[in-house]
């Protein structure tokens, strides 16, 4: 039990970081694609 108690918050924190980080990546791809996007329609 000492060990499910140690590495079960380790292992959910871990996924959280990963996730958070892996969203902050797509966020900012998005952006600039978005941006790319907007300057090429007017021309």
């Amino acid at each position: 039990w000492t060990k499910l108690g140690l590495f079960l918050p380790a292992g959910l924190t871990l996924i959280l970081l990963w996730m958070s980080g892996m969203w902050m990546v797509w966020v900012q791809f998005k952006g600039k694609r978005r941006r790319r996007l907007a300057r090429a329609v007017p021309r």
